[in-house]
């Protein structure tokens, strides 16, 4: 039996093209999804959805927090739809994660959980080096509301390395790595100087064309670089393979954080405030 995952984005579809900040974004996200795709097995489809109304600022609370009505909505409409899991979130920072697997029974992952939680099982004390400074504070509170500090490195676990990661991260997939890899290294570098001895790229397809370059470890140190976007596609077909098999369920307790949101209690909500109806994974596949 094949399994259906829906990655699913906070921003709107025409969004994907039509940024002058982001040149070759279709480039850039085909060959990540092209990635995703092969380090999961055949049967395994994974989709794109898109927000109806959504922003890329999501750095910022205001339009992040708007921005979690419209994935909680896109992710209730999956597994209506007959979707295995879902991914949510095009970056690492976890800003839908909490929220969008509360509303479901199905497995649903985000990059930055998933790549952590696979560091922590090939070493001790890891180390994030992420794209830019506006992301150290979601990432290192991320690390705080899991309760990992102590598999962290101590001084500074989130860094960020430049110039901006964009430009490089193109060039790479044009077939020139280099200035890529070096500035990542650079920074990577002083995190291993100061403990860690696993180091995970803090920014889902900035770490997934490091991988599809061949980088899988700093320097000729030892230390691996942690593929976040790879754990959590492993990660998501562990998941669905468990919840097949009557092993594994979310937990239901009221206890806890996750206990779904019933059905009748759903419909109101989004006959209340008028929301459309999401249309997940409309958009096209790339080939496995």
């Amino acid at each position: 039996m094949g399994t259906r995952i829906l990655w699913q984005w906070e921003i709107p579809e025409e969004q994907n093209v039509f940024d002058g900040t982001h040149p070759d974004r279709t480039l850039v996200y085909d060959k990540v999804l092209s990635f995703m795709h092969s380090v999961a097995r055949s049967d395994t489809r994974i989709e794109i959805g898109h927000v109806e109304k959504g922003t890329y600022a999501n750095w910022l609370l205001y339009p992040r927090t708007v921005a979690k009505v419209a994935m909680m909505n896109s992710v209730i409409q999956a597994e209506k739809a007959g979707y295995d899991a879902a991914l949510v979130g095009l970056g690492y920072d976890e800003f839908f994660l909490q929220e969008c697997r509360q509303a479901v029974r199905m497995p649903v992952l985000d990059a930055g959980e998933s790549g952590m939680l696979l560091a922590q099982l090939v070493g001790k004390r890891f180390a994030v080096v992420t794209v830019h400074d506006r992301y150290i504070h979601p990432q290192e509170w991320n690390i705080r509301t899991h309760g990992w500090e102590d598999r962290a490195i101590r001084h500074r676990p989130v860094r960020s390395f430049r110039p901006w990661y964009w430009d490089a991260m193109v060039e790479a997939h044009h077939g020139h790595p280099e200035k890529l890899i070096a500035s990542f290294e650079k920074v990577a570098l002083e995190c291993i100087a100061d403990g860690a001895d696993t180091i995970i790229c803090g920014c889902a397809p900035c770490g997934a064309t490091l991988a599809m370059c061949g980088y899988h470890q700093i320097g000729k140190t030892g230390v691996p670089l942690v593929p976040a976007v790879a754990s959590m596609v492993k990660l998501a077909e562990t998941m669905v393979d468990l919840r097949r098999a009557g092993c594994m369920i979310k937990t239901e307790a009221e206890v806890g954080p996750y206990q779904t949101t019933p059905p009748d209690v759903i419909a109101r909500i989004q006959q209340d405030f008028g929301f459309a109806q999401a249309r997940p994974g409309k958009d096209k596949v790339a080939a496995p």
